[in-house]
């Protein structure tokens, strides 16, 4: 592997261990202070949140950074990929808003707190206009990966100090929300410096998101029926459920996120090589499928037998439900892995966005048929198993286009 591809690759991993660790360290503390009803409320906000700022997010940290990445010798391209990248997100922000605008009076247990339903609208928006992008487009990430990690520690700090009650749940979300708000902004003043400052034109920030629909597409869903479940699970169940439910989900999306800064630095190189060496390009696609997908059902594996032992250890004593959640949960690892690999590096890196888009949609589908069936009966055991079917799906017809495509 060459010596830029590793580097970014471990700064990619570095922001996004960072963006579930310090949270995870947070979880034994906040499970035991906040209880098992006021975490699950926070965890089903805060899994909300996640799902909203994938909408505002919308795949650019894919495509943004390949069109960067292509364009960075010619500023005024970059300054123009900024400027659309820009108008885009205004849009979605909006369209995030009204979204959550929405979810708050259709969904009940959403208005329990008006206070943290705020806080974690308005995180979402902040985690969505992140420009790491940007830095990754143009190989100069290391001072804002730093950005990104030290806000990150400081808001766990701040959840240590403040927290001391059930109630101070708001407290958590808030620190995120202005640290993080206080990174992003930092972040964008050094692209504005580095780049110059963009102009906006709306009109072609519709031709920015039409570009960017497949990759939008496949994370959207993803992060729906993973991260996005304990928001489900609270719609339609207790807040005791959410929260065992809430911390097998955290645990295993931590594992998961994992392969997403591998597809970040691939898919930009593996999209040159199919116009330049198809052959190589299959070669370092297997080679990456092999590499993450092995690791990931070690890690599972790993994961079932040990978690009667190290969760309780880790949650405490009244989340004793969580434990065959996790276990389920973790068969998705070595799916997700090869989903990634097969999905964004192959499919998507060919320009095969039609198929890409039908397999994922189809999963999804099989995802809400599944949850429809098994939650109302088995909580959030059969959320979980409702996950799996998913991403088995995914996998599995992945693997017969690859096969039968004959490409």
């Amino acid at each position: 592997m060459p010596l830029k591809t590793g580097k970014s690759i471990g700064l990619l991993l570095l922001i996004q261990v960072s963006a579930l660790a310090v949270p995870l360290a947070t979880m034994p503390f906040l499970t035991r202070v906040l209880g098992p009803s006021s975490w699950g409320h926070l965890a089903a906000i805060q899994a909300l949140a996640i799902t909203l700022a994938i909408i505002v997010e919308y795949g650019y940290q894919y495509t943004a950074t390949r069109s960067v990445s292509l364009a960075r010798d010619s500023p005024d391209k970059v300054k123009g990929i900024i400027g659309d990248v820009f108008g885009a997100k205004i849009i979605l922000s909006l369209v995030a808003i009204l979204v959550a605008i929405g979810l708050y009076f259709l969904v009940p247990s959403f208005q329990e707190s008006g206070a943290l339903f705020i806080a974690g609208t308005i995180y979402a928006i902040i985690l969505g206009w992140s420009p790491l992008w940007y830095f990754q487009g143009v190989e100069r990430l290391e001072t804002a990966a730093a950005i990104d990690v030290a806000s990150k520690v400081l808001s766990a700090v701040w959840i240590f100090v403040a927290v001391r009650q059930p109630n101070d749940a708001v407290i958590v979300l808030g620190a995120q929300a202005c640290l993080t708000a206080a990174a992003t902004a930092w972040n964008i003043s050094r692209m504005m410096r580095g780049a110059g400052l963009p102009t906006i034109r709306m009109s072609r920030a519709g031709k920015s998101l039409l570009e960017g629909f497949p990759l939008f597409l496949y994370r959207a869903v993803v992060t729906i029926y993973s991260a996005g479940s304990t928001a489900v699970l609270r719609g339609i169940s207790t807040s005791i459920e959410t929260g065992n439910y809430a911390n097998a989900d955290r645990l295993t999306t931590a594992a998961k996120s994992l392969v997403v800064p591998v597809g970040q630095v691939m898919f930009p190189k593996i999209s040159r090589l199919h116009a330049e060496n198809p052959a190589d390009a299959k070669k370092l696609m297997m080679k990456s499928l092999v590499g993450v997908t092995v690791p990931f059902a070690l890690a599972a594996t790993a994961g079932i037998f040990l978690s009667p032992w190290l969760l309780p250890l880790f949650f405490g004593p009244d989340y004793g439900v969580t434990i065959p959640i996790f276990q389920i949960l973790c068969l998705t690892l070595p799916l997700v892995a090869a989903s990634n690999v097969l999905g964004i590096q192959w499919m998507l890196a060919k320009g095969r966005e039609k198929a890409f888009n039908t397999l994922v949609v189809s999963s999804a589908l099989a995802s809400i048929v599944t949850m429809l069936i098994l939650v109302p009966q088995l909580g959030g055991v059969g959320m979980a198993w409702s996950v799996i079917v998913a991403e088995g799906l995914l996998v599995l017809t992945m693997i017969l286009y690859a096969v039968f495509s004959r490409e």
